[in-house]
């Protein structure tokens, strides 16, 4: 079981194309995108489909009557599995939807798992939670392994960099220091993060990850831990890396459930920030009793 994002129907509409960074379909991957339309007018344009290459593979038009919605699943009936991003882009003079992408895994006419993202706009930098437990590599069981999808929203190639830290968010000595990856124009990049490091000199179990470009138009990243004792996918928002927020924001978090019989949910909360903050934590049951 996991959860699935909720729009904010409230945000400021823009006139930008929107990204979201991943999408998968055939082999038993399913991938639907949603298109919603909080707005009092009829917004219209096109769903485009990019591959790792960044070559177009699909554009499909919508047309989303006001505050209604839009879906659009691509066809997946091949063994094939096809990654890449989707870019959203308005029509001229009208606003972009607010978006999110569910994906699925199918087998034996079973869903598996299933995760959502929603759309992402370009940052320069971000940071992320990363979490890695076992001989996940080696697709052990009961591991965990946190990968991400990086979207290149540009016309020309792009290089993005990747630096882990502790979870107090000090340095960490790896192989490389520093590890990037080249995304060609408007491509697509997915890789597990403990991949781009040498095994004996890896990122921590859990800590934090930072993740930049240099270009001016930024990239799209969305983030997914998978756990194999499972068979589960959960996703996990990125944040835009900032060095300061206003005094009545509060810091992010992220919450993780499991259905699974014997598991614990748990609560991971971290600052995007450099600055350093305390917020008392509360848990509660369904009826809002607080929990000690």
């Amino acid at each position: 079981m996991t959860t699935l994002p909720v729009l904010d129907l409230a945000g400021a509409i823009s006139t930008d194309p929107v990204v979201m960074p991943h999408f998968a379909y055939g082999g038993g991957w399913t991938t639907s995108i949603v298109l919603v339309n909080p707005t009092n007018q009829t917004l219209s344009g096109s769903i485009g489909l990019h591959a790792d290459d960044g070559s177009s593979l699909s554009t499909v038009p919508y047309t989303i009557a006001p505050r209604s919605s839009f879906v659009h699943a691509p066809a997946n009936s091949g063994s094939q599995i096809q990654t890449g991003s989707i870019r959203v882009v308005p029509a001229a003079s009208t606003g972009a939807p607010t978006g999110v992408s569910i994906f699925s895994f199918r087998t034996g006419g079973v869903t598996v798992t299933e995760a959502g993202a929603p759309t992402v706009t370009p940052k320069p930098g971000f940071r992320l939670y990363s979490e890695n437990k076992g001989a996940f590599r080696q697709a052990g069981r009961d591991t965990l392994g946190t990968g991400v999808a990086i979207a290149n929203p540009s016309s020309a190639a792009i290089t993005v960099y990747f630096q882990p830290t502790t979870s107090q968010g000090m340095p960490v000595q790896t192989e490389p220091d520093i590890a990037s990856v080249t995304i060609p124009a408007h491509g697509h990049r997915s890789v597990f993060l403990n991949e781009l490091f040498n095994p004996l000199f890896g990122p921590p179990p859990s800590g934090m990850f930072r993740i930049w470009t240099n270009s001016r138009e930024g990239v799209s990243v969305q983030v997914c831990v998978v756990d194999t004792m499972n068979a589960a996918i959960f996703s996990s928002p990125p944040f835009h890396r900032r060095r300061s927020l206003p005094a009545q924001c509060r810091p992010p978090s992220t919450f993780r459930i499991s259905s699974r019989a014997g598991a614990t949910p748990r609560k991971s909360l971290f600052s995007a920030t450099r600055l350093a903050s305390a917020h008392p934590v509360k848990s509660a049951t369904s009826h809002n009793r607080v929990l000690p």
